[in-house]
């Protein structure tokens, strides 16, 4: 039996990844997205070393030391999503999952995007914005084109026909449309309120 390996020294610095993109859009790697997809190109030990890392940095979000080097380490605390070349390469029926999954997802994200949308355009209309008003500034907040004019539309019907829509949103001290700041992503500015049942 060969002897355990050794170190130059008895600790391993283990440090938090920060990467916004994968941080947003990748999975836990104690998921089962990661075990169904990751497990084959990673292989177990890998996998479980993640995992293992993972609990640890639940623990000390800021990071914390192991029992190997002082060498420090920087560990993702999400896996990315599989590439197009990556999914290739898995067996064609976790292909067609992988596949599934992704669309599933983006389907979510779209629906989230729309809701979000159209509950930011009734805001706008509650306050006093014409139509018009309301599609620019949802461009503003980085929307797509399609998707402010159809959330404008809506929420300017809804106004029109109070019957037909949902309790309006309690009242904010907010001038209309004076603040034009974008948010890169399409997310509420934190002056708007949130509004249950407008989509």
């Amino acid at each position: 039996m060969p002897p355990p390996p050794t170190f130059p020294a008895d600790r391993l610095r283990i440090e938090p990844w920060e990467d916004p993109l994968v941080d947003r859009l990748g999975h836990d790697p104690r998921s089962t997205y990661a075990e169904q997809f990751w497990l084959g190109i990673l292989g177990p030990s890998a996998c479980w070393l993640l995992r293992r890392l993972a609990d640890g940095l639940d623990d000390e979000p800021a990071g914390y030391d192991l029992d190997l080097t002082e060498t420090a380490l920087e560990v993702r605390r999400h896996l990315p999503p599989l590439t197009l070349s990556q999914a290739d390469r898995l067996p064609a029926r976790l292909r067609d999952r992988h596949r599934a999954v992704l669309e599933a997802a983006r389907r979510d994200a779209d629906t989230e995007r729309a809701r979000r949308a159209r509950h930011l355009a009734l805001t706008l209309v509650h306050l006093g914005e014409a139509r018009d008003a309301t599609e620019r500034q949802l461009r503003d907040w980085h929307f797509e084109p399609a998707l402010c004019s159809e959330a404008a539309g809506w929420a300017w019907s809804s106004h029109r026909h109070p019957a037909n829509q949902p309790p309006a949103p309690a009242a904010v001290e907010v001038t209309p449309t004076t603040n034009k700041t974008g948010s890169p992503d399409g997310r509420a500015p934190e002056f708007l309120p949130s509004l249950g049942g407008a989509a």
